[in-house]
């Protein structure tokens, strides 16, 4: 859970190409909706954040693709994972798991040599290389907008506006 308000982050895969993160949100809304609705009519769900991951491999060049989406309350996300993972979406069936972060200490991390052995993608790293590639992506899709966003350059130190 991160955030004053109890939220939770899923992590979903197994997604089917085409997929938007409008797409997504709007599924889960759907879905936390109907969680929320069976507990009490007090509880006002929400889906602040969606993101979609595109891992790929660089050794092999094979892509997948990842959502990252943040659910409040982490009650209602709790009970939304099954449900999420039951129903299907678009022809596939998600797998639903929570994400978590965690900090290595200095001594612990002699196993992990890329960002894939952080996300447990099990495909072993070249020496002196990352075997793994991700970036963040609107779409599942083949078309123009599955290219990675650019990153935003900084404002010049030093420089104020009038």
């Amino acid at each position: 859970m991160y955030g004053k308000r109890g939220s939770m982050l899923l992590c979903l895969g197994n997604l089917p190409p085409q997929v938007t993160r409008k797409d997504l949100k709007g599924f889960v809304r759907e879905v936390v909706a109907k969680v929320a609705g069976s507990r009490s009519p007090r509880i006002s769900p929400r889906v602040p954040q969606c993101s979609i991951l595109r891992v790929t491999n660089t050794a092999t060049g094979q892509v997948m693709h990842q959502c990252l989406i943040a659910i409040q309350p982490a009650k209602v996300a709790l009970e939304a994972m099954p449900i999420l993972q039951q129903t299907p979406f678009r022809g596939s069936k998600l797998e639903v798991r929570r994400y978590s972060h965690c900090s290595f200490q200095m001594g612990n991390v002699h196993g992990i040599a890329n960002i894939g052995d952080l996300l447990g993608l099990g495909t072993p790293a070249v020496a002196g290389r990352p075997s793994f590639k991700l970036d963040l992506v609107s779409t599942t899709g083949a078309s123009a907008k599955t290219g990675a966003r650019p990153m935003r350059s900084p404002a010049p130190a030093g420089i104020l506006a009038h």
